[in-house]
């Protein structure tokens, strides 16, 4: 009942970086706050799974940017996530974020674009 946003980056050496705003800022939805995600990433590209990545991170997130300034709760979170290389900028991408201390997990399916 939201929306997620994910920005990923990643290095020759397959190391990275993930950013993901779960947020209900376009979609109001009553059971869902705003959380921000961050964490370093490590990936296995589709030289060794082809077609598919496999990348995954290990990282903190928080909730309420507006109503908990200026002290914001830090919680520990992770994010695995597959992409079947459907085409050569397009991926059909899959993930779960999930949040141990709320007991909480995001799927999601959706497209992604590389750049």
């Amino acid at each position: 009942n939201g929306h997620v946003f994910l920005l990923e980056t990643t290095l020759s050496n397959h190391l990275g970086f993930h950013a993901i705003t779960l947020s209900d800022k376009l979609h109001p939805a009553k059971g869902m706050l705003d959380r921000y995600y961050l964490g370093p990433s490590f990936s296995l590209k589709e030289d060794f799974l082809y077609p598919f990545d496999f990348t995954m991170s290990l990282g903190i997130y928080t909730y309420g940017i507006t109503y908990n300034f200026p002290r914001y709760p830090i919680l520990p979170a992770s994010h695995f996530k597959i992409d079947y290389n459907w085409k050569k900028h397009i991926a059909i991408s899959t993930g779960i974020i999930a949040l141990p201390n709320d007991g909480i997990a995001y799927s999601y399916l959706g497209l992604c674009y590389s750049i």
